[in-house]
């Protein structure tokens, strides 16, 4: 069967705005499924989360920068005897060869006073800046609650 090229152009475009770019890459990183949790009307503040691989030299992600939050850090949790300690932290350390997982309880990026609620199904964008690498534009994709990943 002969589809019209105009039918099949469309389709095209069609597939390419529902298929998801979970990974971006900049000389050897690859962030793959970057993602964050919805907020509610009033929440100032939200986690994002992402792996981050390095097949290139040594680097270190020195920041992150966003238009939906007045800041963005990289955070740590970790346990301080009994008790789970979150705080600011310098550049992340990304060995070669090695995978860096931001997710909930540990390494994240922490978004300060975010100027609008985060709803499921948005895209937020973000800048991520590798000491070597440079910088590398994602898409944060905001994912319903209970969203395994």
């Amino acid at each position: 069967m002969k589809y019209p090229k105009h039918l099949l152009a469309a389709s095209m475009v069609v597939l390419s705005i529902c298929a998801r770019a979970d990974n971006f890459s900049v000389g050897g990183i690859t962030v793959a499924n970057p993602h964050a949790r919805p907020t509610v009307e009033g929440q100032a503040n939200a986690g994002a989360f992402m792996t981050l691989s390095n097949q290139g030299v040594p680097d270190r992600l020195l920041g992150v920068t966003t238009p939906a939050a007045a800041s963005a850090e990289l955070h740590e949790m970790r346990m301080d005897g009994s008790v789970m300690r979150m705080r600011a932290m310098g550049p992340l350390e990304l060995p070669t060869g090695q995978t860096v997982e931001l997710r909930p309880g540990a390494y994240h990026v922490m978004l300060l006073g975010l100027t609008a609620p985060l709803q499921p199904g948005q895209h937020l964008p973000m800048t991520l800046r590798f000491e070597k690498a440079g910088k590398l534009d994602i898409d944060v994709v905001i994912e319903a609650s209970g969203v395994a990943r």
